[in-house]
């Protein structure tokens, strides 16, 4: 079967009512919460769908953390967008047991920001080590925090991504600059940034040889 890959959403629930009709497994990369366009109840909607499809789908769907909801469980890395009302709302919601931090399709790595080869050089780890201690909570100079380079929650695909060698990525979290505005999903080799919903309504399919294609969401109502 195929696999969809969604990226941010920021409350854009009516993606998600039509992803979920595709006959594919879903990832949807993190970033469901905050928005400066769509209300906090519709931002709460977009995370109780994707909660909801998680515990029903039988692992056809899986769902990864990103840092707008990490905001919310940890309130040192406070995001922009980030909303009074849905701080109360993630009170009735576990987010914790169903969002996790990375997903391995085969040979590619997906994770909300991705991991680069700067970060690795720096903290003298390789991949494996650094998915295997756990903490990705590093917030780069360019995002505002201390860290040299941002971790998988908080990389920046301009200013700090450096693809890491024999491992494909697929990564959101980075919205495109005026430049790329137009052009959908951006790629560095065969790394992927699909953060482009805010602009092109396009995903990314990969299929059962592990070939990449890109498909734009029309149609929809609302979005």
């Amino acid at each position: 079967m195929k696999t969809v890959v969604v990226g941010d959403l920021h409350g854009k629930y009516n993606i998600v009512e039509e992803i979920l009709t595709w006959d594919y497994n879903v990832v949807f990369v993190g970033d469901y919460l905050d928005s400066f366009t769509h209300k906090a109840v519709e931002q709460l909607h977009t995370l109780d769908l994707i909660l909801d499809s998680v515990i029903k789908s039988n692992g056809r769907v899986k769902a990864l953390l990103g840092n707008h909801e990490i905001a919310y469980l940890n309130p040192r890395m406070a995001c922009s967008g980030n909303s009074t009302a849905v701080q109360i709302g993630i009170l009735h919601r576990d987010m914790s047991p169903l969002l996790t931090h990375l997903w391995l399709h085969d040979d590619i790595l997906i994770t909300h920001a991705g991991v680069s080869q700067h970060l690795l050089t720096s903290s003298k780890l390789s991949l494996t080590e650094y998915l295997d201690a756990g903490d990705f909570n590093q917030i780069g100079y360019s995002r505002g925090g201390r860290n040299t380079i941002g971790g998988l929650y908080w990389c920046d695909w301009w200013e700090e991504f450096v693809p890491v060698a024999g491992t494909r990525q697929i990564v959101g979290h980075t919205a495109f600059r005026p430049v790329n505005a137009d052009k959908g999903i951006v790629t560095n080799d065969d790394n992927y940034n699909i953060d482009c919903l805010d602009k092109i309504p396009q995903v990314l399919v990969i299929d059962e040889e592990g070939e990449i294609s890109y498909e734009t969401l029309e149609d929809i109502d609302g979005y």
